[in-house]
């Protein structure tokens, strides 16, 4: 793998500074007003960029081909796609061709927050503090099932500092890391740059992405034109899921990195769109959900899984501790009667409704769900049988086979032939009975599955049990010792 070490052109790092110093809330002469107007076209944010007024030098990746991944080297500290921060390790990962398929999602160069909790400590001289809180408040109502905690002595966390341009490590790195914060970064730049400390990357970078957006890269400063490069083409692992999302946060403007006031990227049909940063779309949320799976790890419904035709029974969500807005749905199924923030009560649309119906319940575009039975259980479908000695006086064990493994409440009965009932294991898929006789005989096995509604259902079998060896016709008798209860 070679390392190739680009220095800036200077006219190049001049056009950047002009570009973002509205990142840092300077407005030192006319071409910073000129490069603002030229934006203005496209979208009135402006993109993440750390540093935005450093000279440094770029890190390229590779064997010299012109998709090599471009780090750049600032003050010491390396910068991928411009407001991502890498530690050393993430970049000699990179360097080695640790790499996966394609990707707006967490890469196999970072980690995911341990039992998606983050802790946090605001450094007392940032300025507006109030833009960290409120962004650290809007992932928490939209996504509830990550705890941000303010930090005591815990080893990982992130300090939100000032510093020059918006940036951020990628996931957790492990100890202490930034999220850095100019004056003129806004509470939406700190939900994207909290994007990336957990583990997000940049929609316009995903491997899909042709089919929604064209890249104009003509007309991208140069030193930006790895920002506007898929995953897959600069081999960085990473993944993705749901479709192109022009509304994510983590997306690119029109006009962002222009070197000529001309679109960078545009729709397929040539026109430009502008970004928003004001919050979390529903695909962001789904990429999170993919990544981390807290919502519905935390969250889960409870209720009683049978639903009598006539019974109206009541169902809560459990561990939605933000008080989020809170949609529920049903199958066809069933009928809500009633509904709160953390409950719904419903009943059986009707009382010949046999079979499964799904209880769903949506918080900012992510969904919990239950599967509930109404009325008479599945009849089972296939007996199966084994003894637990070759001689069959001893206990033997019917499986039950097809049933519903997740319904509750269903009794199992037995006739027929010579042995009798011992028990039945908890979840009603065994019945354990013990043979009275060691001759041969044909015997039906039959089944009785009733559920808490006073349903049933029937099912029989008939079976052969063959002798293995001696003579009697009860327990005890023969060679062996009396058997004794499972």
């Amino acid at each position: 793998m070679k390392i190739k070490r680009l220095k800036r052109p200077l006219l190049v790092v001049m056009a950047a500074i002009f570009m973002f110093s509205l990142q840092n809330c300077t407005k030192e002469n006319s071409e910073d007003e000129i490069e603002e107007n030229l934006i203005s076209d496209f979208t009135q944010e402006m993109p993440e960029l750390l540093y935005p007024n450093a000279v440094g030098e770029f890190i390229s990746m590779g064997n010299g081909k012109s998709n090599d991944i471009q780090i750049e080297k600032i003050n010491n500290e390396y910068v991928l796609s411009g407001d991502i921060l890498l530690t050393e390790k993430q970049v000699d990962l990179l360097s080695k061709g640790h790499s996966l398929n394609k990707g707006t999602g967490l890469s196999q160069i970072a980690d995911r927050w341990t039992n998606c909790t983050v802790y946090y400590t605001i450094n007392a001289s940032l300025p507006n503090q109030n833009r960290v809180t409120n962004a650290i408040a809007h992932w928490e109502t939209n996504y509830p099932s990550i705890d941000f905690i303010p930090r005591s002595n815990q080893t990982n966390y992130i300090e939100f500092s000032p510093g020059g341009g918006c940036g951020s490590s990628l996931g957790m790195i492990g100890g202490r890391q930034l999220i850095i914060l100019a004056d003129g970064c806004s509470t939406g730049n700190t939900i994207h740059e909290i994007g990336h400390a957990l583990g997000l990357l940049h929609e316009q970078q995903r491997a899909d992405r042709d089919d929604s957006i064209i890249i104009n890269w003509d007309n991208i400063i140069p030193i930006r034109v790895n920002n506007f490069r898929t995953y897959t083409e600069t081999g960085i692992a990473a993944y993705e899921t749901g479709n192109f999302d022009f509304n994510s946060i983590m997306m690119y403007g029109s006009g962002f990195f222009s070197s000529n006031g001309l679109p960078t990227i545009t729709r397929l049909d040539g026109s430009t769109f502008n970004i928003q940063r004001n919050g979390l779309s529903a695909g962001d949320l789904e990429m999170i959900e993919d990544m981390y799976g807290c919502f519905s790890s935390k969250l889960e419904i409870s209720g009683s899984s049978p639903i009598c035709s006539t019974s109206s029974l009541t169902y809560s969500l459990d561990g939605n501790t933000n008080n989020s807005p809170v949609n529920w749905s049903v199958s066809s199924n069933l009928q809500i009667l009633s509904s709160s923030n953390t409950s719904i009560t419903i009943q059986a649309a009707n009382s010949f409704v046999n079979g499964e119906a799904l209880i769903e319940a949506q918080i900012a575009g992510l969904t919990v769900s239950k599967n509930v039975w109404i009325g008479k259980p599945r009849v089972p479908t296939n007996i199966t049988f084994y003894s637990s000695s070759p001689c069959l006086n001893q206990n033997v064990i019917a499986l039950l086979q097809a049933n519903n493994p997740e319904y509750a409440g269903v009794h199992y009965e037995w006739r027929g032939g010579s042995h009798s009932f011992v028990d039945q294991n908890p979840e009603g898929t065994e019945v354990h009975f013990r043979t009275y006789t060691r001759f041969p005989y044909t015997s039906n096995i039959f089944v009785k599955a009733t559920n808490d509604c006073g349903s049933s259902s029937e099912y029989y079998e008939v079976i052969s049990v063959v002798n293995c060896g001696g003579s009697g016709d009860g327990p005890g008798d023969g060679d062996g010792p009396a058997p004794e209860d499972h």
